[in-house]
């Protein structure tokens, strides 16, 4: 009985070595989607001692295809100074994005789990660019577009916003209460 749960135990260290994961490696902050008043409300109450916090504007639009996030190329490249947009690689592990593909007026870019062909979003024709997503995982939509600043402008959609907050400590025990103050909320690891 003894060796079989020895084994058990070396077993589960090799998996979470092999895989990456660590128990010990969580998170020290949340992103919040929301109305702009519910996400300063929450990071007003909860970012009292942030190391970072910041409020990135985004519309959502609901298409044939699924609920698209709009984001302009300003508050895509603000995600990933965040280092939050993640590039899938296969269904258990994701990598940091380091660049997003660069977008042009009425030609932007499109991440989605698989992938979308002949895409068009008011005039903006959108080309897949991969299975990326914002934290550690796909919420609130199905997919996000990143468009010019001066395309964002023209987009219809409901006007969000997206909180990063970087709390510094292990914000999982508020998850319950932060979850009623936004339409969504994800833990997230921001990097130091």
């Amino acid at each position: 009985m003894k060796a079989w749960r020895t084994m058990v135990a070396v077993m589960m260290i090799f998996t979470i070595v092999g895989t990456g994961c660590t128990f010990f490696d969580k998170a020290n902050g949340v992103i919040l989607y929301g109305s702009e008043r519910a996400v300063d409300n929450t990071l007003t109450s909860y970012g009292k001692d942030a190391t970072f916090s910041k409020k990135l504007p985004f519309k959502e639009q609901q298409t044939e295809k699924g609920k698209v996030m709009i984001l302009s190329a300003d508050s895509a490249k603000a995600l990933l100074d965040a280092a939050v947009l993640q590039q899938v690689k296969d269904q258990d592990k994701v990598a940091k994005l380091k660049n997003a593909s660069v977008v042009k007026e009425q030609a932007g870019v499109l991440y989605a789990k698989s992938e979308v062909r002949d895409f068009h979003l008011d005039g903006v024709a959108l080309h897949y660019d991969g299975n990326c997503i914002i934290g550690d995982s796909r919420i609130l939509v199905d997919m996000f577009a990143i468009v010019s600043n001066k395309d964002y402008e023209n987009m219809n959609g409901e006007e969000k916003i997206i909180g990063l907050l970087n709390a510094g400590k292990d914000l999982s025990a508020k998850m319950k209460d932060l979850s009623k103050q936004v339409e969504a909320v994800q833990l997230v690891k921001f990097e130091s």
